[in-house]
């Protein structure tokens, strides 16, 4: 009397006094291969994703600052355009950092924004044009824009007061001294002229 039985792993064949030795199947190369490969699919875990929620508003709707928070570097650039100086904050809705430096370029964008037109983008979305085109190793990167020139990248502290202090500076790159003694005036404001 024969019995085929499963239940420990492999498949033995039982008769009825002894267990005898684990059934072997010879395939052919090809025939192995896609074994493997079948056994390894079905074994696989299947990716599940969910697709990222859709960003919102990163600053206030009564901010000066136009927040792009869906990553539209394109309509940046358009803005660019009709300005003479552009300030872009480049953001991570999660950057602690980001949040951070978010309220000082607030402060800033209300004393100057009647000369410097102020826009943050999301690029981390990632389906906005920002994160697609630009790879920033960290968040927040600030560039600012001259008519004539740019981008020049802030690195000082993100402070509203020094981070005004450099819009300042581009906004009026040249300054015109008609005479020695405001010139002397002038070199007598910082310290590291010394006659």
């Amino acid at each position: 009397m024969r019995h085929e039985k499963v239940r420990s792993g492999n498949r033995y064949e039982v008769d009825s006094q002894r267990v005898l030795s684990p059934r072997v199947q010879v395939l052919k190369e090809d025939e192995a291969r896609e074994e493997i490969q079948r056994n390894q699919s079905s074994c696989r875990a299947k990716d599940v994703t969910m697709p990222a929620k859709l960003p919102v508003n990163f600053f206030s709707t009564t901010s000066p600052v136009i927040d792009l928070f869906r990553g539209q570097l394109d309509y940046a650039d358009h803005l660019r355009q009709d300005a003479e100086v552009v300030l872009y904050f480049f953001y991570a809705p999660w950057c602690g950092q980001s949040i951070a430096a978010r309220e000082e370029i607030e402060h800033v964008a209300s004393r100057l924004s009647d000369q410097v037109l102020f826009v943050a983008v999301n690029c981390w979305w990632n389906q906005g044009k920002c994160r697609k085109q630009k790879h920033f190793f960290y968040f927040p990167v600030i560039h600012l824009y001259h008519r004539s020139f740019g981008p020049i990248e802030y690195k000082g502290p993100m402070s509203a007061v020094y981070i005004e202090k450099f819009v300042r500076r581009v906004m009026t790159p040249l300054l015109y001294i008609s005479s020695r003694s405001k010139l002397l005036d002038f070199l007598s404001n910082y310290e590291c002229f010394r006659m």
